[in-house]
């Protein structure tokens, strides 16, 4: 996607590539795009409700329809991520800079050094965040009446403070395909929305879930093809908890 925050980091790159060995670890780090051609999808529609009154329901039915009406900024899972993606390459932009800042009397070269790997760790980490790697896991369970019970787990990878890939978050998501809309709303619900079900419009018509927070109500199609969808919304949301206790401040 167009980042003018990764357009600004490759142009200084450019300039200040000579500088540096091309075997140099940090240049190899530095150059790498994590996220490559990686686009997230909700598997979520989100339009406003006067919107879908003024247009009818078939906006958020009909995917043709939809891509007339719809704007990126109603997508809100869609705006974090992109606002994520923004921070990568704003954090790789100051690795960079801080790489090439001398040395001052008040700063020592192990300074230098712990900062930029803590950097490092956290353009990682956020790379996760934008890019998971969730697997799904099948496993059967025999009770003590003897009859075998299907789990479904995912599992994906986090990075501790020490810059190791670990198995950070297993959590079984089998009975949460049963009831997807529930666990939509659940979601919205934690993120401090107000969520309703069974919106009745100005105009009549019931929509299944509608999101509020002040004055803007919206309403919400989901379309979860499969689990893949489900499981990077849910992973993504998992993450993004565990990144925000880590660095409040973004």
């Amino acid at each position: 996607m167009a980042s003018e925050m990764k357009e600004r980091f490759y142009e200084r790159l450019a300039e200040v590539k000579p500088l540096f060995r091309l075997t140099d670890p940090f240049i190899k780090f530095i150059k790498e795009d994590h996220i490559g051609e990686f686009q997230f999808q909700s598997g979520l529609r989100m339009i406003p409700v006067e919107v879908v009154e003024k247009y009818g329901a078939r906006i958020l039915q009909d995917e043709n329809e939809y891509m007339k009406y719809s704007d990126p900024k109603y997508d809100i899972f869609r705006m974090i991520w992109e606002k994520h993606f923004e921070g990568y390459w704003k954090d790789k932009l100051e690795l960079l800079e801080q790489c090439l800042t001398p040395v001052c009397d008040n700063i020592t070269p192990m300074e230098v050094y712990n900062r930029s790997n803590d950097l490092e760790i956290k353009i990682e980490k956020r790379s996760l965040l934008l890019k998971p790697e969730p697997k799904l896991v099948e496993q059967k369970h025999t009770r003590v009446s003897g009859q075998e019970k299907d789990y479904l787990f995912v599992r994906t990878y986090w990075i501790d403070q020490d810059g190791t890939k670990k198995r950070m978050i297993s959590r079984h998501i089998g009975e949460r395909f049963e009831n997807i809309q529930k666990e939509v709303m659940d979601l919205f619900h934690n993120m401090g929305y107000g969520v309703i079900r069974d919106y009745k419009s100005g105009n009549g018509k019931i929509y299944d879930v509608v999101i509020q927070r002040g004055d803007m109500k919206t309403v919400i199609e989901i379309k979860m093809v499969n689990k893949d969808i489900f499981t990077n919304l849910f992973i993504f949301n998992e993450l993004l908890k565990k990144f925000e206790e880590e660095y409040p401040n973004g």
